[in-house]
C-alpha cells in the first residue's frame, strides 16, 4: 500500500510539472502570435459552397422594390422608384419602372442613363448555382479567389476573398452564417473603371434559403443606390423574355419610360412613404 502511495504522489507531481510549464507556453503563444492567424480559414471552395447553399433553392425570383437616388454632390437630392425585376437562374433576366412621381423632377439627372433595376451584375452571385459558376463569376469581376483570410467589418467578423489592398475586388463573407455582406468590383462599363460596392442588409429567411431585403449600391459618382425590397415572390413561374446578365452589367439606356400608375403603383408608393419616414 505504502508503494502504490508513492506511485500515485510521484505521478501526480511529474503532471503538476508538465501543466505548470506548458500554461506559460500556450500564454505566450496566445499574446505572441495574433487571433487572426490562429483562426481557421476555409479555403475557396469550401466558402462559397457554403454561401449558395443559401439561395440555392431558388430558381427564379420576382421583386417588387423601392430604389432611392441620392446625389452627394452639393444639397442631397433624392429620387425614388418603383420597380419590378424579374430574375431566372443562373444569369437571366428582366427589369421594368413601375412609376416615378412626377414632383421628382429636380433629380431627373440621376435617373437618366440608368436602366431600370440598375446594376444588374452583382445580382448573379445570389443566383449562381453551381460551385464553379460562382468561381467564374468572381475570377471574372477581378477577385482574388485564392487570397482568403479572416477580417472585421461593420462589427461583423467576415471571410474575405480578395486581397487586402483597398482598392481590390473582395467579396465579405459573414463568418456565423455565410451570408455576403460586401461586395466590390470594377464596373467595366465605367470609362473610368471606378468600384462599385455594394452592401447586402436585412437578410429574410424564405422557405429554406436567405436573400437581402435591404441593398445599399455605390456604382456612379456621387450618386448612393439604396434598395428595398418590398414584395419577393420565389420559384414563381416566369412567362416573359429574358436578357442574359453581363459581366460588363447593363448597357445604360438615355431614358427611362415610365409606365402609366395603376392602384398597385399608388399602394406601392403609400408603402415607399411609409419606408422614407421609417429610415429617416
Amino acid at each position: 500500500m505504502k508503494g502504490k502511495l508513492l506511485y500515485l504522489e510521484t505521478k501526480l507531481r511529474r503532471r503538476f510539472i508538465t501543466i505548470f510549464i506548458t500554461l506559460p507556453l500556450v500564454f505566450l503563444v496566445a499574446v505572441l502570435i495574433p487571433g487572426k492567424t490562429l483562426a481557421y480559414v476555409m479555403p475557396a471552395e469550401q466558402l462559397l459552397n457554403l454561401m449558395g447553399a443559401n439561395f440555392s433553392r431558388f430558381k427564379t425570383l420576382i421583386i417588387t422594390q423601392s430604389t432611392q437616388l441620392k446625389s452627394l454632390h452639393g444639397r442631397e437630392v433624392e429620387v425614388i422608384l418603383n420597380e419590378k425585376i424579374w430574375l431566372k437562374t443562373p444569369d437571366l433576366y428582366d427589369a421594368e419602372l413601375i412609376s416615378m412621381p412626377e414632383d421628382q423632377t429636380a433629380g431627373s439627372g440621376m435617373v437618366k442613363g440608368r436602366r431600370p433595376g440598375g446594376d444588374m451584375s452583382f445580382r448573379r452571385l445570389l443566383l449562381a448555382d453551381k460551385l464553379g459558376t460562382r468561381m467564374s463569376l468572381l475570377a471574372d469581376m477581378g477577385v482574388d479567389i485564392e487570397s482568403v483570410t479572416i477580417t472585421r467589418f461593420e462589427g461583423i467578423i467576415a471571410y474575405q476573398l480578395g486581397g487586402e489592398d483597398p482598392e481590390s475586388s473582395k467579396l465579405l463573407i459573414e463568418k456565423d452564417t455565410f451570408l455576403p455582406v460586401f461586395f466590390s468590383y470594377r464596373s467595366k462599363n465605367d470609362p473610368a473603371q471606378r468600384s462599385v460596392t455594394v452592401r447586402f442588409g436585412d437578410y429574410q429567411k424564405l422557405g429554406k434559403g436567405w436573400y437581402p431585403f435591404e441593398i445599399v449600391y455605390s456604382g456612379r459618382e456621387g450618386v448612393i443606390e439604396h434598395n428595398f425590397i418590398l414584395d419577393l415572390q420565389i420559384n414563381t413561374p416566369i412567362d416573359r423574355l429574358l436578357s442574359e446578365i453581363g459581366i460588363d452589367g447593363p448597357q445604360p439606356h438615355e431614358t427611362m419610360d415610365v409606365l402609366q400608375e395603376t392602384p398597385e403603383d399608388r399602394r406601392l408608393r403609400e408603402m415607399i412613404e411609409l419606408l422614407k419616414e421609417k429610415y429617416k
